[in-house]
């Protein structure tokens, strides 16, 4: 096993050593970025037209001056394109969030889901980065926008957001990807090409089911992903990865060291983005973050929704929409290319580091041997083997639930513990 040695303790992909004693570095100052609501918000469901006559449901958030939508000329942040209708009452607060600000926000559901019409094959279909396109320049033509356009997700939203980076609508002005994969071959349902475990890691499409109301067949998904077992060109036509160097914006990817889906998926999006020349015009932000609610929007809509995590704040993407999208002087870009939390959390990490590039400069290799006792590091031990019971609960095994009220302490049990990298 191969991961990265920083220094003495060594710099892991998950967790970095505690320097005892040492101080935890505070987050960079332009993560504070602040500015306060200068508009009311008035959402109202729209149907968006795509190029083929589909329509698809949407929700249009918009400034408004005494009930009324406000004069003037706003660009807009297309957010959050799922499947996830259930969430839209959550996903909502945050348009209404951006338009107090003095943007249009466009929330919609991916066509064959929510209100939209059409039919859903399978997820990052090449329809989708048509409709990723399609939303774009709507609201770029959407009367009292000034036509400068950013998008924004998480997870699904994510790849959307890349979509629409690699099909390049006009109007495009940044985007800000966040806990997006790469490949979801590789990142998600068969790492290694070892398929995952049964509604551990691959229950994507349960919940994707449950939360579109049954317009997401979990059978047709999990079908799909069963008769490919192997990287061809279904995986290759779905990968964002091999697609990146058809972006032309900037681009700021998030992702977390503790993400059980997607973890390496923003490294590896930022990694083959600077490859294709686009270094810089990429930045990269890693945290203690699981996979989902990584930005601290306002989306407490009361247990058990309102858990409180340790999350990024609200001000690192306004400060990035402000930059690109209203070229506010004051609106700062991250302080350094890559910006990474070193755990463990909470105290006795290293905290918030900034680099000039991934990886770091004072990062090596470092050769893990595997040894039969399961240990790994060291001299190679004696040739043995092991067994172990593989149970289909395992992958959910280790993790806090979703009604943790506070994030996961990182414990590496020694300084030379690593991970696959």
């Amino acid at each position: 096993m191969r991961g990265l040695r920083r220094g003495v303790c060594g710099l892991v992909l998950a967790a970095a050593c505690a320097l005892p004693g040492a101080a935890e570095a505070a987050a960079p100052a332009w993560f504070s970025y602040s500015r306060a609501a200068e508009y009311g918000a008035k959402t109202t469901a729209v149907k968006v037209p795509m190029r083929d006559g589909t329509k698809l449901g949407c929700y249009l958030s918009v400034p408004t001056r005494n009930g009324r939508p406000a004069s003037g000329a706003f660009p807009g942040i297309v957010y959050e394109v799922t499947p996830y209708e259930i969430l839209n009452v959550i996903y909502v607060t945050h348009g209404e969030w951006l338009a107090k600000r003095g943007y249009h926000a466009l929330l919609c559901n991916v066509r064959g889901t929510g209100r939209s019409g059409g039919f859903f094959p399978h997820n990052n279909q090449p329809v989708e980065w048509q409709d990723s396109y399609d939303l774009v320049e709507w609201l770029a033509a959407h009367p009292g926008s000034n036509g400068r356009i950013g998008q924004e997700g998480e997870s699904y939203g994510g790849m959307t957001s890349y979509q629409a980076a690699i099909a390049r609508p006009p109007h495009l002005v940044a985007v800000a990807p966040q806990q997006a994969p790469t490949d979801l071959y590789e990142d998600d349902i068969y790492p290694g090409g070892i398929k995952r475990t049964p509604v551990s890691a691959d229950w994507w499409p349960l919940a994707a089911s449950a939360t579109t109301f049954g317009r997401v067949p979990f059978t047709r998904v999990w079908g799909a992903w069963l008769r490919h077992p192997r990287h061809d060109a279904f995986w290759d036509g779905i990968a964002i990865g091999p697609k990146l160097g058809r972006v032309e914006v900037p681009v700021l990817a998030i992702g977390g060291w503790d993400d059980p889906l997607f973890r390496r998926g923003s490294l590896r999006n930022y990694e083959a983005l600077v490859r294709a020349g686009h270094g810089d015009r990429t930045w990269l932000v890693y945290g203690p973050w699981e996979h989902s609610t990584v930005v601290d929007w306002p989306s407490c809509v009361g247990p058990p929704v309102c858990v409180k995590h340790e999350r990024l704040p609200t001000g690192v993407l306004l400060s990035w929409f402000d930059h690109w999208l209203k070229e506010i002087p004051g609106a700062p870009l991250p302080s350094a290319r890559v910006t990474t939390y070193e755990g463990p959390w909470g105290s006795g990490g290293r905290g918030w580091e900034e680099h000039a590039s991934w990886p770091p400069a004072d990062a090596a290799p470092v050769d893990l041997p595997l040894r039969a006792d399961g240990g790994l590091g060291g001299e190679p031990g004696a040739a043995g083997t092991a067994s172990f019971t593989q149970r289909p609960t395992d992958g959910l095994r280790g993790r806090p639930s979703a009604s943790s009220s506070r994030p996961r302490r990182w414990t590496p049990t020694a300084c030379s513990r690593a991970t696959s990298s």
